[in-house]
C-alpha cells in the first residue's frame, strides 16, 4: 500500500528537530551521528580541514561511518573550505531560474573565486546568513499544483556542500541519492528515524505474519502477509506520522490485495480483478509469465507518461530558433535518457509508444519552424532520419535477474 508524505502546520523549532531527529538507539551511547562527540580530545582528530585533497577527506568520512556505525561526528563544518566550495559551484544548473535576488549562475561566475572566498569567510565567522527562497507553484498533472522554493546561487552552493559532506555519513545507512540537494537529504535522515526504525523496531515484532517496507524518499510502500495486519498497521500509521508534523496523502494512500493469491482472493470475495498502484513513476500489477505462473509486472504509469509527453511539448516550443542539429542532439540524449530509467521488463510497448510520440512532435516541431517547413512530408523527414537517427529502445534492464 502506497504512501506520500506531506509537511503539514508550522515548522518544528530547532531543538524539537534536533530531538527528533537523533533519537536514542537501543545499545548506543546517545543519538544520531552528528549529535555529540565521539572520542577522546587527546585522539588523532577523524577528519582534517586542511591538506588532503576534497575527495580524501571525503572517503575518510565514508570509511569512518562504515567502520564504526554507532559513533558520532564533530566539527564538520571545517570540512567546508574553498575547494569544496568551487566543486559545489560547478555541480550546479547552469539554466535554472533564479532565486530572489535575481542572480544566476553566468553572473556569480563573472568574479567567482572572489564571490567564494567573500562566501566561506562569512561561513567561517558566522555572518553567512541565507536568504529567502521564491516561491512558485508547480502543477502537480491533476490540476493541483504544489509549491517549489528556489533558492539564491549561494545558497544552493552552502546546501550542496552540506550534502556533499552529510550524505557521505548517511548512505552508509538508508542509500541518499549522490547528487541531491539538502532539502531531500534532510527528509531522508527524518524519515529514517520516524519510520524506518520505527518499522522494523516496534512495529513488525507486534505483527502475526510477513511484512516489509520499501521507501523511496517520501514515498513509500508496506507489505504484510496477512489483511488484519496491514489494518492495524494503517491505524496507527497517521498516529504516529501526526506526531512528527507529518500526514498522509489521502488520493495516494490506499489498502490493496496484491500478490500470487490477489486474484484467488478478490474472485472469492466478490471484489473483481487486483487492483494496481503507482511507484517512482511505474503502475504495479498482477500479470503471468509465460510459464503460466504469477509475475509481478510493471509499465510506465499513464500520469507520468501524460507528463513526460507535456514536458517534450513544451521544450520543442522552446527550441523553435535553436539549430536543428543542435536539437537533434539533445533530442538523442532525452530519449536514452527515458530508456535508461523505464527500460525494464514487461514495458518494451510503453517504450515503443514514447518513441512513436516524440517522433511526431519532432516532426511536427520541424514543420513549425518556418515557412518552408511546412511543406515538409513524412518522406523529406524519413530523410532527414537516416541521416541523423534517432534512437530506438534497445537493452532492457532484467530486474527478475537482478532479484536473483
Amino acid at each position: 500500500m502506497p504512501y506520500e508524505l506531506k509537511r503539514r502546520g508550522k515548522q518544528m523549532t530547532e531543538r524539537e528537530s534536533d530531538d527528533r531527529i537523533v533519537p536514542m538507539k537501543p545499545g548506543n551511547s546517545g543519538g544520531g551521528k552528528a549529535v555529540k562527540p565521539s572520542r577522546d580530545s587527546s585522539r588523532t582528530p577523524a577528519t582534517l580541514s586542511g591538506g588532503p585533497a576534497v575527495r580524501s577527506r571525503l572517503d575518510r568520512i565514508t570509511k569512518r561511518a562504515e567502520q564504526y556505525p554507532e559513533k558520532k561526528f564533530t566539527n564538520l563544518f571545517t570540512q567546508i573550505d574553498l575547494d569544496l566550495l568551487r566543486i559545489s559551484f560547478h555541480r550546479l544548473e547552469r539554466d535554472k531560474a533564479p532565486g530572489i535576488d535575481g542572480q544566476t549562475v553566468p553572473d556569480y561566475e563573472v568574479d567567482l573565486e572572489s564571490n567564494l572566498q567573500d562566501l566561506l569567510d562569512r561561513l567561517h565567522r558566522g555572518g553567512y546568513r541565507p536568504q529567502p527562497s521564491l516561491r512558485r507553484e508547480i502543477p502537480k498533472g491533476n490540476g493541483k499544483t504544489r509549491p517549489l522554493g528556489i533558492a539564491c546561487v549561494e545558497d544552493k552552493i552552502v546546501q550542496r556542500a552540506i550534502v556533499t559532506i552529510l550524505e557521505r555519513i548517511y548512505e552508509v545507512d538508508e542509500g541518499v541519492p549522490q547528487g541531491s540537494v539538502l532539502s531531500p537529504l534532510l527528509a531522508n535522515v527524518y524519515l529514517h528515524y520516524v519510520l524506518d526504525q520505527w518499522f522494523e523496531r516496534d512495529v513488525k515484532p507486534r505483527l502475526k505474519g510477513e511484512a516489509y517496507i520499501i521507501r523511496y524518499a517520501d514515498d513509500f510502500i508496506c507489505t504484510f502477509e496477512l489483511e488484519e495486519d496491514a489494518k492495524c498497521f494503517q491505524e496507527v500509521l497517521a498516529k504516529r506520522l501526526g506526531r512528527y508534523s507529518l500526514e498522509l496523502a489521502p488520493d495516494k494512500t490506499k489498502l490493496l490485495r496484491f500478490g500470487r493469491f490477489a486474484a484467488r482472493d478478490a474472485t472469492r470475495l466478490g471484489e473483481g480483478t487486483p487492483g494496481t498502484f503507482d511507484f517512482l513513476g511505474f503502475t504495479h500489477y498482477c500479470g503471468r509469465s509465460r510459464a503460466g505462473r504469477f509475475k509481478l509486472k510493471r509499465k510506465t504509469s499513464k500520469k507520468k507518461y501524460r507528463a513526460k509527453i507535456a514536458d517534450m511539448k513544451s521544450w520543442f516550443r522552446s527550441q523553435l530558433t535553436t539549430p536543428i542539429i543542435e536539437v537533434w542532439g539533445k533530442l538523442r540524449s532525452k530519449l536514452q535518457g527515458h530508456y535508461q530509467y523505464y527500460g525494464i521488463n514487461d514495458n518494451w510497448p510503453n517504450l515503443m509508444k514514447y518513441f512513436g510520440a516524440v517522433r511526431r512532435l519532432g516532426f511536427r516541431w520541424m514543420r513549425r519552424r518556418s515557412q518552408t517547413g511546412a511543406n515538409l512530408s513524412w518522406t523529406d523527414f524519413y530523410a532527414y532520419e537516416v541521416r541523423h537517427s534517432l534512437p530506438m529502445p534497445r537493452k532492457i534492464t532484467d530486474l527478475i535477474a537482478m532479484c536473483r
